[in-house]
Formats: structure tokens, C-alpha cells, sequence
């Protein structure tokens, strides 16, 4: 008995493989499938969150924001104020609450249950921090959040956004 050559062996997949591929590219060229369009537009967001409106990427997102006359409301929970805030809420734009501890949502949990939008835009630079304090500031903070979120909610299509500010600048 001959054995096979190892060229045959390693060939031999590669072309039922390829002959697999055609017949389905084939299958869904020719198929009569369409896609329905879609029927509803998405709602812009008219209540936001900002969590960290105070920094760079924050404060972006609140300039944008106070812009945008599809915002209507603009929540910032922040643990200092900023001239912006201050320009939004003497708009009537913006609703401003001092808030210090981002493990405990429960003095604000009754402003979140209308929120449409909420953009997370806290954060620290890794550099000289600790791996459990860097870990607190940017997983625990923002996941003990979207849980509470979740629970407050009294909408069905809410939206989280996790900004990054790595080496951002104005």
C-alpha cells in the first residue's frame, strides 16, 4: 500500500474548503433576501448625563451638548463647578449637582430614571497610580453607575458612553 503524498494531504482541505466558499457566495448572490428599510428613526437623546464634566473631555461633551437644540436638559454630576456649568444653568439648560461619592448613586438616583443619554467621561492618569485605585476610578465607578442606572431607568433604549481622555487636549 502507497501512502499518500503529503502535498495531496495538506491540498485536499484547502480545495473542498474553497469549493465551500463559492457554493455559498454563490447561494447568497443569487438569493431573492432583501433586507426590509427601517421603519422608525432613533429618537436624539433629550436628557444627558455627564459624569466628569469638569475635565477636558467632559467639558467637550457639555460645550457640544449646550449646542446641540435636540439636548434639552443636561445633567452634570461633577464634584467642582466650572464657568460652563455655571453659563448652562443660568441658560436653564443645565441641572448641576455636587456630587463627591461615585460608589453611592443613591442621593441622585431619582434624576437618572428620565435619562436618555449619560456619558462617563472620569478618569485619571495611570502614571504613579496604584493598580486598585486606578481600577476603582475607571471600572467600579462607572459599572456601579450603569448598575444603578439599569435600576432607575424608566426607559426601554438608554445609551452609556465610556470616554477615554487618553492624551486629550482642547
Amino acid at each position: 500500500m502507497k501512502m499518500p503524498r503529503l502535498r495531496t494531504i495538506l491540498l485536499a482541505p484547502l480545495v473542498l474548503f474553497g469549493i465551500f466558499y463559492v457554493g455559498i457566495a454563490l447561494v447568497v448572490a443569487f438569493s431573492d433576501k432583501t433586507m426590509p428599510p427601517a421603519t422608525t428613526e432613533l429618537e436624539p437623546p433629550r436628557i444627558i448625563a455627564i459624569f466628569g464634566a469638569s475635565g477636558t473631555a467632559g467639558d467637550g461633551i457639555l460645550k457640544a451638548a449646550l449646542a446641540d437644540s435636540d439636548v434639552q436638559i443636561i445633567r452634570v454630576f461633577t464634584r467642582r463647578e466650572t464657568p460652563r456649568m455655571t453659563e448652562g444653568v443660568a441658560a436653564g439648560k443645565v441641572e448641576m449637582t455636587i456630587h463627591m461619592d461615585y460608589m453611592d448613586y443613591a442621593p441622585i438616583v431619582d434624576q437618572l430614571g428620565d435619562v436618555d443619554a449619560a456619558f462617563w467621561a472620569i478618569g485619571a492618569t495611570s502614571i504613579g497610580m496604584e493598580e486598585p485605585l486606578y481600577r476603582k476610578i475607571h471600572i467600579d465607578f462607572p459599572v456601579r453607575f450603569v448598575e444603578q442606572w439599569l435600576i432607575a431607568s424608566e426607559k426601554d433604549d438608554i445609551s452609556f458612553h465610556y470616554i477615554s481622555s487618553s492624551d486629550i487636549s482642547e
